[in-house]
């Protein structure tokens, strides 16, 4: 039903507007996931050395890292020998994310409906007219 649908966009507006988190900022941070790597964390990159196939690379320090790089930090742990681990954002994930909302993807969803036709023309409406067609006929 067309308030249905309405009333979840709004709840989801508010939602988005309560976390002052809007679709700028979404991308930009998805952006930042996509597009960091580790040679963004290393100094004088890409010199590293290696002993006894030990790699030993000097780190930027976190504070003088930009923010959209260190956001895309997932896990930062120090050792106690001195070690530091990090772990990165998934970066594939980050891609998908932004592909879905640029909709590079669409072409193939539509090459993948099952049943043959082009759904892209209807409404949410319909579609979930369509899907409650289908779960009834397949039960």
């Amino acid at each position: 039903k067309p308030n249905i649908v309405n009333r979840v966009a709004e709840l989801r507006g508010a939602i988005l507007n309560k976390a002052a988190y809007g679709r700028a900022e979404l991308l930009a941070e998805y952006k930042s996931l996509a597009h960091t790597n580790i040679s963004d964390f290393i100094e004088n990159a890409p010199e590293v050395e290696e002993t006894d196939g030990i790699f030993t690379m000097k780190l930027i320090h976190f504070r003088k890292l930009p923010r959209h790089i260190t956001a895309a930090v997932k896990t930062f742990k120090t050792k106690p020998n001195g070690e530091v681990e990090f772990v990165l954002y998934d970066k594939v994930k980050a891609m998908e994310g932004l592909g879905k909302h640029f909709g590079i993807f669409e072409a193939d969803n539509n090459q993948k409906n099952s049943l043959g036709i082009d759904t892209s023309k209807l409404s949410q409406n319909e579609l979930l007219v369509l899907n409650k067609i289908l779960m009834k006929a397949q039960s």
